[in-house]
């Protein structure tokens, strides 16, 4: 593949400087901070701030109400800004990218942590970070999209630390106990980070002030003080994210499989006969009227229709839904499901699909690089890495001819073209609902190669659009989906697998969920589009949780 100009600008310029700063400022040096900013913001305070001059300096990119949002625009700017630098370079960067709170309007700030004396370097860095974002899916039009500020008027945000050390797998029990004793409200948060310095770490992800965060840790301590498992608070590194929610009950869930078909092969014909004639009697298959059926289409199809009435959709933007319940193999949605539409990130998922193709037939091996480079392009959705994994199958037009021509029964109106362009403006790769649906269906049934570990990196930690956010969609939901994101294409899609309430008479109930916006022209302001059209997902994954709800009592 050849090389763009941007690439080796972006890696000798935005490489280079990084290094710079790396060298000036160590990074474990942490200071409180402060300041409010960004446009308006540094205007108004730029009176306070004149009597007490800062001494160091931080870049500075955006600035949220919402700590959500913020976080989800942080995960697009890590990307963006990591791409192209390698993993341990890329690595070190984008820890230095934090979330801060200003101590004046309580916003949620985004700032590359230089707390550097070099305001030239500073603003030299600055300077090359809007190079890079205006050439990127995250440009803002009349906004410069990062700025040099500085380091008064902000301070930085900790979470809850339950155990730091080399063993994964004796965090992941940790991980379980803390989960059962604190509960959902806590295990929606639960995460195990990898730190620099290559240790694991069990953090509840509370983005709160060092004094509230010092309270719960101390209350969380008394909790699990019978357990041996201590609690501490924590700075927020925005270390890398290795196992949380979904991966814990995606790993339980696969257990049980292993065990269940353990147990079947051990079973004689005769018992395999009575229990089968058992499930049969005990379990039968739900019985859903037409009525029904269309009740959550039309649902969908009235919001969309109000949504373009109040012009929050414009009538030039496309919408796309599928909404499948696997637990009766019964489509509920299928509003424009077979029209190709833009892929951008979603399309990764689908380039792995070729690669554990080649894998399988034993053409390609899958080992501690590839893998590495699986987590970073599907969690992380790591442009670098999606082009890595397609330049091992031989390029765009070879994924494209392992999808035609060995799955066609799934990829009808997949069309995949072209490499992520340097920025992700990516807009040539296509992909129907439909399709999306058909492969998500193939996968949960295991048809597809290395269907285990696909679904292992789809339930990977990230931020999402069908259960981040999405207020009716219950903690303990297993969460295996892809997102993809340009100034003209917002979408996701996935399995959610929810869960009876009663853990009586538990459960687990899976169904896809496909969602696609579209507009022909990029938006003029993508943070503003994106995460307006990344809530209409959201509360279409709403809807569908309810029906899901309604139809199995959960």
């Amino acid at each position: 593949m050849a090389e763009s100009s941007f690439n080796r600008r972006t890696f000798l310029g935005w490489a280079g400087l990084s290094l710079l700063v790396l060298a000036a400022d160590p990074f474990d040096a942490f200071a409180k901070k402060s300041r409010i900013s960004r446009k308006n913001q540094r205007k108004k305070n730029a009176a306070s701030n004149a009597s007490s001059q800062p001494t160091r300096y931080d870049v500075s990119y955006s600035w949220h109400n919402q700590l959500e949002d913020a976080l989800d625009y942080m995960e697009e700017l890590r990307s963006v800004l990591g791409d192209g630098l390698g993993e341990e370079l890329g690595s070190i960067v984008q820890r230095k990218i934090r979330i801060v709170r200003s101590t004046q309007s309580g916003l949620y700030g985004i700032i590359y942590n230089m707390n550097s004396e070099n305001i030239e370097l500073c603003r030299a860095l600055a300077a090359d970070h809007s190079s890079i974002l205006k050439e990127s899916v995250l440009k803002e039009k009349d906004l410069e999209p990062a700025e040099c500020v500085g380091d008064t008027g902000y301070n930085f945000l900790y979470n809850v630390c339950y155990g730091l050390g080399r063993n994964l797998e004796e965090l992941k029990r940790v991980y379980s106990t803390v989960s059962t004793m604190l509960g959902q409200g806590v295990t929606r948060n639960l995460v195990i980070e990898k730190t620099l310095d290559g240790n694991y770490a069990l953090v509840y992800k509370r983005y709160d002030t060092l004094e509230s965060t010092a309270r719960i840790a101390e209350h969380h301590a008394k909790l699990l003080a019978e357990k041996g498992i201590g609690a501490a608070q924590r700075l927020e590194n925005n270390d890398e994210i290795v196992f949380g929610e979904s991966s814990m009950l995606n790993e339980e869930r696969e257990y049980k499989k292993r065990i269940q078909h353990s147990q079947k092969k051990k079973s004689s014909v005769h018992e395999q006969k009575e229990i089968k004639k058992y499930k049969e009697n005990k379990h039968q298959p739900p019985q859903i009227n037409e009525k029904d059926n269309n009740t959550l289409e039309a649902s969908v199809e009235k919001y969309i229709s109000s949504l373009r009435k109040r012009r929050f959709l414009q009538p030039d933007e496309k919408t796309s839904f599928v909404i499948y319940d696997l637990k009766a193999n019964e489509t509920l949605v299928s509003i424009n499901e077979d029209v190709p539409m833009q892929a951008a990130s979603m399309v990764k998922p689908l380039a792995a699909l070729a690669f554990f193709h080649r894998v399988e037939k034993g053409e390609l091996k899958y080992g501690l690089i590839s893998k590495a480079n699986m987590e970073a392009m599907i969690q992380r959705s790591r442009n670098s890495a999606t082009n890595w994994v397609m330049q091992q199958v031989g390029g765009p037009e070879e994924v494209q001819r392992i999808l035609h021509e060995n799955y066609e029964d799934i990829f009808k109106q997949t069309s995949v073209v072209e490499y992520i362009p340097a920025g992700g403006r990516t807009y040539l790769n296509k992909a129907s609902a439909h399709d999306y649906s058909r492969f998500m269906f193939a996968l949960w049934h295991g048809k597809l190669p290395y269907s285990s570990e696909m679904k292992r990196l789809m339930a990977l930690p990230n931020r999402d659009r069908i259960y981040t956010g999405a207020s009716h969609v219950p903690e303990g939901t297993i969460v295996y989906d892809k997102t993809g994101s340009t100034s003209q294409c917002c979408g996701d899609f996935g399995i959610l697998v929810t869960r009876k309430q009663n853990p009586i008479l538990p459960g687990r109930f899976p169904y896809i969920i496909v969602g696609i916006i579209e507009k022909p022209s990029g938006a003029d302001s993508y943070k503003s589009w994106i995460k307006s059209r990344g809530d209409i997902i959201r509360e279409v994954s709403n809807m569908a949780h309810d029906e899901m709800s309604k139809r199995y009592n959960l």
